[in-house]
């Protein structure tokens, strides 16, 4: 009866110990698990600051892509102002020299006129002081 008691009386601490233990072990599982938990959520929130900067990234490089195309539009416009401006200028260069050459053509049709009438004017003086003598 007395070993009895005693085993008795060892068992019982022993079983306090094993359940001490597995307090433990499991608190230690579930600290384990939490820290799983808190990397998986700190993964997840790199990653989506890491979509959200590279969805940035791309809004960025399209407004530049709608940029350069709009400043590559206002460059062409720009030049077919100039062309434009060009073209007007050489028509107005043209119109002013056939307007040029029309007045010098007039000039010497109007000069050649009058030396005609000069001319014949002379002959007519000749032919009178003829006629007179």
């Amino acid at each position: 009866m007395l070993g009895d008691t005693r085993n008795i009386s060892l068992s019982l601490p022993q079983h306090y110990i094993n359940l001490l233990e597995q307090q433990q072990l499991q608190q230690q599982q579930q600290q384990q698990q939490l820290q799983q938990q808190q990397q998986q959520q700190q993964l997840q929130q790199q990653q989506q600051q890491q979509q959200q900067q590279q969805q940035q990234q791309q809004q960025q490089l399209q407004q530049q892509q709608q940029q350069q195309q709009l400043q590559q539009q206002q460059q062409q416009q720009q030049q077919q102002q100039q062309q434009q401006q060009q073209q007007q200028h050489d028509v107005e260069r043209r119109q002013r020299l056939r307007s040029l050459r029309l007045q010098q053509q007039l000039q010497q049709q109007q000069q050649q006129q009058q030396q005609q009438q000069q001319q014949q004017q002379v002959s007519r003086q000749i032919l009178m002081s003829f006629r007179t003598c």
